[in-house]
Order: structure tokens, then C-alpha cells, then sequence
């Protein structure tokens, strides 16, 4: 049995379970670690998390555009992608919302491009999905 992928999810239990236990148990102590320390961890990983992300997602697919691998084409696509969302999230505004607010706001670019390009394209993707799954399902029985 291996240490190292043993504890991480121990520790992953543990605190998932004294973060539901907050919100059942009336206990000060539980509370404290339900609403305020778990939530900041939360934070905290999640930051490391999406900058981990969006490094390998412009580091795999720079690589790909580079040596021109197989479909490197939609790779230029996926970068053009990601950096209009950066730079509509982090840059420019297009509201006149504050930052961080422009976020939801209905005039900010970030909203209209999330609503008007993300969510058509993922509503696709999960219409084909369900195809593929239906058609399989067909297939099987």
C-alpha cells in the first residue's frame, strides 16, 4: 500500500466529511471548519488548479500548432479561444461595471461571448451525446 496515494485521499475524506458534517451538526468547531477553513482551502486549490490548467492547455496545444501534429488546426482554434476569454475576463471590460461584477453583467463581452458562443456550443456537444448514446443503446439491445 502506497503512502503517497493513500494520504492524499484520507485527508480529502476527512475534510469532505467534516465539511458536510457542518452542515448537520450545530457544533461551533464544525461550523468554523464547514464555512470558513474548507472554503478557503477550496479557494486556494482551485487558483492552483485553473493556472495549472490554463498553462497545459497553451502548452499542449502550442506544442501541437508548432510541430504541426495531426489536426493542429482546431489547436489554433482552442488557444484563439481560451486567450479571447482571457483577455475578455481579465482585460478588457466592455461594461461599465465594476471588475469582477462585468462578469454577469448582460453588456460586459465576457457575458455575451459566454452566453452567445459557450452555451449554444456546449448545449451541441450534450444534443450529440445524447445521440451517440441513444444510437448505442439501439445497437446494444
Amino acid at each position: 500500500m502506497s503512502y503517497k496515494r493513500q494520504l492524499p485521499i484520507l485527508v480529502v475524506i476527512i475534510v469532505g466529511f467534516f465539511t458536510l458534517l457542518g452542515f448537520f451538526i450545530n457544533n461551533p468547531t464544525v461550523q468554523e471548519i464547514a464555512n470558513n477553513s474548507s472554503t478557503q482551502w477550496f479557494n486556494i486549490i482551485t487558483g492552483f488548479a485553473l493556472f495549472l490548467g490554463s498553462l497545459n492547455l497553451l502548452k499542449m496545444h502550442s506544442q501541437k500548432i508548432i510541430y504541426k501534429k495531426e489536426n493542429w488546426q482546431y489547436s489554433i482554434v482552442s488557444v484563439l479561444g481560451f486567450l479571447v476569454m482571457f483577455i475578455f475576463g481579465f482585460i478588457i471590460n466592455g461594461s461599465d461595471s465594476n471588475w469582477g461584477d462585468h462578469l454577469l453583467a448582460a453588456d460586459s463581452y465576457f457575458f455575451k461571448a459566454f452566453w452567445y458562443i459557450y452555451t449554444p456550443l456546449s448545449a451541441t456537444m450534450f444534443a450529440l451525446l445524447a445521440f451517440f448514446v441513444a444510437s448505442a443503446s439501439y445497437r446494444a439491445f
